[in-house]
């Protein structure tokens, strides 16, 4: 609504309230900056003052004729007249007050109305234009089962069956993507974490193998007697390891004493190995014999012996337990 508008509603309302004509009307509601309440009450004090001043007038000019006596009964007449005139003026204004207030009310009930209207038309527009059906293949399924191919008119004009296809493809890349990416995380991490767990129990074999060569070297075996036995190990290059130990001595230090030799990468001893007997598969002494307590003499291993070191492959599905 224009300005000009606004204000000739102003000044009809304001005619219609008090009754008085357009000019007037346009000079108090310019007055009060085009407020329709300001402007009535200015005009009924207005008015007001005006009866004061003619009633004034009337007593003025009563006063000259006649007696004190007369001129008392006029003065109680006119008094009687003013305070009449006052009160209807009074209610004439607060009648006339609450009717402009209850008409301003209502226009203002109708124009919240026609917003409230409006913004619903607006957000249904809204709605229609970018919120998109949840499945189209889940649409198609509904609509073929209940023998049409009926689709709402307001998202038929908004989205089409290509761009509705588009969407779905596009999801479905999506989660395609997302699938593979997670899986892709999946593998980085259980391979970070074999990685970890194979640098462990390479720190675990070194710390094992390095207390074995510290127990080796720690014995001395200066006596030659019976009980001796001569153990020769060769690995798989051919390269021969010889030692002499007592025949009631555990095998499991045949074991030990291979395994700190592991320490050096040019002796070709895996991690995992076992030592078995040239032509035999009845004797494989490994680390399990770490826990027995059976003796060299005990396995048929005296007076002498030689034992072919057996590389074991590391088995990535089932990983054996370093032992102490």
């Amino acid at each position: 609504m224009s300005l000009l508008d606004h204000q000739n509603n102003s000044i009809a309302t304001f005619c219609e309230v008090t009754g008085c004509d357009i000019n007037k009307a346009k000079t108090v509601l310019e007055s009060v900056n085009w407020n329709i309440e300001s402007a009535v009450s200015l005009y009924y004090e207005e008015e007001h003052v005006n009866v004061d001043t003619g009633i004034n007038d009337v007593i003025t000019d009563e006063s000259h004729i006649g007696n004190g006596l007369a001129t008392d009964y006029s003065y109680n007449v006119v008094s009687d007249r003013r305070s009449d005139n006052e009160n209807r003026n009074t209610n004439d204004f607060q009648d006339n007050k609450s009717e402009s207030i209850n008409k301003f009310n209502q226009f203002m009930k109708i124009f919240m109305t026609i917003c409230g209207t409006g913004l619903a038309a607006f957000l249904t527009f809204f709605k229609s234009m970018f919120c998109f059906p949840e499945d189209s293949s889940e649409r198609r399924s509904n609509n073929s089962n209940r023998g049409g191919t009926h689709i709402n008119n307001a998202t038929r004009s908004s989205v089409t069956p290509t761009q509705i296809e588009q969407i779905v493809q596009d999801r479905r890349i999506r989660e395609e993507q997302d699938i593979e990416y997670m899986r892709s995380l999946n593998l980085d991490s259980m391979k970070q974490e074999k990685a970890n767990k194979k640098k462990k129990m390479k720190e675990l074999l070194n710390e094992r193998r390095i207390r074995h060569r510290a127990e080796i070297e720690s014995e001395v075996n200066d006596k030659i007697d019976d009980s001796r036995s001569r153990v020769c190990v060769k690995n798989s290059a051919g390269k021969k390891f010889h030692r002499d130990f007592s025949k009631n001595d555990k095998a499991c230090k045949i074991y030990k004493w291979i395994d700190s030799l592991g320490l050096e990468k040019s002796n070709f001893i895996s991690d995992r190995f076992s030592l078995r007997l040239p032509h035999s598969k009845s004797i494989e002494i490994d680390e399990s014999y770490l826990g027995k307590d059976i003796t060299i003499e005990e396995l048929g291993l005296f007076p002498s012996a030689l034992l072919l070191i057996n590389n074991i492959e590391e088995d990535s599905n089932d990983e054996k337990k370093t032992t102490y």
